[in-house]
């Protein structure tokens, strides 16, 4: 990535202070087309019994999250639509355990990547997670293989899949899904990284150098696509999933990637803007980012992942 694609001036990342006061239904529906966020999960989906059985104070954690949230788990996912197009979402909300995977939240996660997949649906995952949930040990860590699995099967199909790294995202999050997309951009400032600062202080008995895990330190070393506010986020999706949307349906798939009616448009609905700089929060001066399409990223005509 050359140095001309970032334009920074945001402030450091002091520790993880996620900005997270509210869920992340309410994110997505900020970005959607609106009222079009329509959720897949219904019930409760509830670890293993034997593990509530065992940690009577993961139980009551579950209870209280549950509680204070109004979700189930920390999961959630479903289909909203931008500018037209349907697109299936997995997301994480950071206030529900930290954001945590369980075995719960894998499998709801993983059952809807299948589907997104089975419905030749580009996928969009928004992540702020702190990693696997350590209450539920080795086999919540397990989780993680089904889960690559289904992704590594969506992009085999020729679907898109579009990463979105909130803060912070951190842990086996990071190091396996959260890693695996065609196009991986993230929030100002946010902190990403395996270890966070307080773990690896604490293994290592020294601090990480300043900013080393922001976001705009990642964009600078090429591990991630883009640094896109909030504000630009609408725009920048909307022009990458139209850049790699396929012009004819997967054979894997055998269903056209439109919206459900079969009559969302493929051709972007603005002039695409890679290059130049996105809606931002540089009026406050605070955030000025500039998004870019990534090497190899090719035109949906050439398809060919």
């Amino acid at each position: 990535m050359p140095d001309s694609a970032l334009v920074i001036n945001t402030p450091a990342v002091a520790g993880v202070r996620p900005r997270h006061v509210r869920s992340v239904i309410a994110f997505l529906e900020s970005i959607a087309d609106a009222a079009s966020f329509r959720p897949w999960h219904d019930g409760r989906t509830q670890p293993p019994e034997e593990m509530l059985k065992a940690d009577a104070r993961y139980a009551d954690e579950l209870i209280t999250a549950r509680a204070a949230t109004g979700l189930d788990e920390s999961a959630v996912t479903g289909t909203m639509r931008l500018r037209g197009l349907t697109v299936a979402v997995i997301a994480l909300d950071f206030r529900f355990l930290g954001g945590t995977v369980g075995v719960a939240a894998a499998t709801r996660l993983t059952s809807a990547v299948r589907r997104a997949t089975a419905g030749g649906l580009p996928l969009l995952a928004v992540t702020a997670s702190g990693g696997t949930r350590m209450q539920e040990g080795t086999l919540a860590f397990l989780q993680i293989i089904p889960l690559t699995a289904a992704i590594v099967a969506h992009r085999t199909a020729g679907l898109p899949f579009v990463v979105y790294l909130r803060n912070p995202t951190t842990g086996g999050v990071v190091a396996s899904w959260g890693s695996l997309g065609h196009v991986t951009a993230a929030e100002p400032a946010a902190l990403i990284g395996f270890l966070g600062p307080k773990v690896h202080a604490a293994l290592h008995g020294e601090r990480l150098p300043r900013r080393v895990q922001s976001a705009e330190n990642l964009l600078a070393h090429g591990l991630l696509d883009a640094v896109v506010p909030q504000a630009g986020l609408r725009d920048y999706l909307d022009d990458v999933l139209r850049l790699l949307i396929p012009r004819k349906a997967p054979v894997a798939a055998g269903v056209a990637v439109h919206d459900a009616a079969g009559s969302a448009p493929l051709a972007p609905s603005r002039p695409v803007r890679f290059g130049h700089p996105y809606p931002g929060e540089d009026q406050t001066g605070s955030t000025r980012i500039v998004g870019r399409l990534p090497t190899g990223c090719r035109p949906a005509r050439d398809w060919a992942w």
